[in-house]
């Protein structure tokens, strides 16, 4: 497990990408010849392109942010590791 000092309270991040899991994550995936972004354990859209896909991803990242929370846009790398791509704040 990982944990991060926020404030007064410890936080556990996520094993795989380091961030608080109560933030909105948007992870973009590869998938053969298009691209999906997933959030919340689901797929929320599908794109030609990496760049549309990412552009998306933000866009929705922002509304969230807009709304009071925080949140986050990963892409999968051609390694298949996981880049950032924004974040509302800090990991």
């Amino acid at each position: 497990m990982i944990w991060t000092q926020r404030g007064t309270r410890l936080v556990r991040l996520h094993a795989r990408t380091g961030v608080d899991p109560e933030m909105d994550q948007y992870f973009v995936e590869r998938d053969r010849s298009v691209w999906k972004i997933r959030y919340d354990g689901s797929y929320v859209g599908i794109f030609p392109t990496k760049e549309t896909a990412i552009s998306w991803a933000i866009e929705r990242a922002h509304n969230a942010v807009a709304r009071g929370g925080r949140a986050c846009v990963f892409s999968q790398a051609d390694d298949e590791t996981l880049r950032t791509e924004w974040a509302s704040e800090a990991n």
